[in-house]
């Protein structure tokens, strides 16, 4: 399986699927361009996560990907992904203190990594990992905390 793209030259590039235990993680070159080639994925239907993050900025997509099972099919490619990176917006580094310590760190990344992927419709929702208020908790919320992490 290939899996290929387009985002904002040199931005970290990550790929999963959860269901594979696969999480691969590249730069993209220095025209934007990504290539994830897998091998002996089995077949059955996966849901494909693909996200990029560069200088405070992030995006993210999914799709459900459906990898057949026929020996006629011995390469399958997932359509060309286009992430354009969007400037995350910014926020205090208290509001990233999500265990209010005082630091922001692993024990804030763990609270909102908790909440991953979780949203204002669904539990285990938290409105204080949802750091930029988009109503969902993802990438974009991560390269904000990111952006405070101290040492």
């Amino acid at each position: 399986m290939t899996v290929f793209g387009t985002t904002s030259p040199d931005a970290l590039v990550t790929i999963k699927v959860p269901e594979l235990t696969l999480s691969v993680a590249k730069t993209a070159d220095e025209n934007g361009r990504f290539i994830f080639t897998f091998n002996d994925v089995p077949p059955g239907v996966y849901m494909l996560f693909v996200s990029a993050m560069k200088d405070g900025s992030a995006n993210e997509t999914n799709q459900l990907i459906g990898v057949p099972d026929s020996p006629a099919v011995e390469e399958m490619s997932v359509s060309d992904i286009n992430l354009p990176l969007a400037m995350v917006k910014p926020i205090k580094k208290q509001k990233a203190d999500l265990n209010g310590d005082g630091l922001v760190d692993m024990r804030d990344l763990s609270i909102l990594l908790y909440h991953w992927t979780s949203s204002m419709f669904y539990t285990p929702y938290n409105k204080d990992a949802d750091l930029n208020g988009d109503g969902s908790i993802n990438l974009k919320d991560v390269s904000l905390m990111i952006s405070h992490w101290t040492n």
